[in-house]
């Protein structure tokens, strides 16, 4: 099921989205995403489409793909925060003065509290899956950390795809991405060092997590060995079967 959230008259709802027509859900639980059909549907062409994902914390895990030098023995887990979200197909400013890329992942909506999660009941706490575009520039410190503050929370470093799809694969998704058309990082969610279980494990272990929270699980490695870093103009496409394509464009701040 394909789910977004919409506006009409200022009023926000959840829907189930068929081609070009929204039925709209209603929750039932305050602690829990569950959500119903209603008999209400609106062309969606009337609606206004909004993110589809509204946490009030987002988490993500870095160097999930494994490396030639890597001897982590827990994930490296850092803070993105919800006023960074934008919509598809957003255009996002990138910061005078420092280096910025794009990171396409898949992100995973909470369902419930991470209380009691463990390797056979882990699917029990996951809503659904969204695609992420997890921007990222170098910090102005000396050990040009990637993993802060100021290099995840810039304003709009966060875009996220058009819809939840609660009906995925998630260890059969392949991940693909291109700058202005040219491959950039290519990979599959079966390769990841972490696998969900024990990464929805140790996000929890550090933090209180809850419904509607988003958690971006790790990009592939570039195709090319060399950074690639945004400028004026450029257009970044994430793309995964089943959860669609997420369009990013890169302006620049001028002083």
């Amino acid at each position: 099921m394909k789910i977004s959230r919409f506006s009409i008259n200022d009023e926000i709802f959840y829907g189930k989205i068929d081609q070009d027509k929204v039925t709209r859900l209603r929750s039932l639980s305050k602690g829990e995403i569950i959500l119903e059909l209603t008999g209400d549907i609106y062309h969606l062409n009337d609606l206004t489409q909004m993110s589809p994902v509204n946490p009030l914390n987002i988490y993500g895990v870095g160097d999930n793909y494994p490396r030639s030098k890597d001897d982590q023995s827990i994930p490296v887990i850092f803070k993105k925060s919800p006023k960074s979200i934008v919509i598809n197909h957003s255009k996002v400013v990138l910061p005078f003065g420092k280096q910025v890329w794009p990171e396409p992942e898949i992100g995973i909506v909470i369902k419930k509290e991470l209380i009691g999660l463990n390797e056979e009941n882990f699917e029990q706490y996951i809503f659904g899956y969204v695609l992420v575009n997890d921007v990222t520039c170098i910090t102005s410190g000396e050990d040009s950390d990637t993993h802060t503050d100021e290099s995840k929370n810039q304003i709009g470093f966060c875009p996220v795809g058009s819809f939840i799809q609660t009906e995925f694969n998630f260890q059969e998704a392949d991940i693909s991405s291109e700058i202005n058309k040219t491959s950039y990082r290519n990979g599959k969610a079966d390769s990841f060092k972490w696998k969900l279980h024990r990464l929805l494990k140790e996000v929890s272990l550090k933090h209180n997590i809850s419904a509607g929270d988003l958690i971006i699980t790790g990009c592939p490695a570039r195709l090319d060995s060399h950074k690639t870093l945004l400028a004026k103009g450029d257009v970044f496409t994430a793309r995964v079967e089943g959860l669609g394509e997420l369009v990013t464009h890169f302006d620049k701040e001028e002083r």
